[in-house]
């Protein structure tokens, strides 16, 4: 019951935020590009796919299937590549994992980190709009 007396009938709750339902468009990209700036010298990373069994093969494709049925795809254009496997959710589902062990170690790391949640949040305290 409410101060005044009044009794809350429904509560909503909120959507979940692991929703398996695939987004009907992509957000539009304000033409930002990202690259990764690598270290000087260092040659394409590459890193060769082991074989996996037939569920994680089938959870892999499905997953690339639904994404490219979306039009939410394109062909990479990047002469990196990482091997692709599934860790088992604690729901009994797969989770798709890129291993991109390779391509960490010969990237540069950022100048500038980005800054937490909480600390952004603490310097906007008391700005008026």
């Amino acid at each position: 019951m409410l101060a005044h007396g009044a009794v809350v009938d429904d509560l909503i709750s909120p959507p979940s935020v692991s929703s398996l339902k695939i987004p009907a468009e992509l957000p539009s990209d304000h033409d930002v590009h990202h690259e990764i700036d690598l270290v000087p010298g260092s040659k394409y990373c590459v890193s060769r796919q082991g074989p996996l069994p037939r569920d994680q093969v089938k959870a892999i494709d499905d997953f690339f299937e639904g994404h490219r049925q979306a039009s939410h795809g394109r062909e990479s254009i990047s002469p990196h590549w990482s091997p692709t496997f599934c860790a088992k959710k604690a729901t009994g589902g797969w989770r798709i994992v890129h291993a991109f062990s390779k391509l960490n170690d010969a990237t540069i790391p950022a100048q500038t980190p980005i800054p937490r949640k909480d600390m952004v949040l603490d310097s906007i305290t008391g700005s008026v709009i």
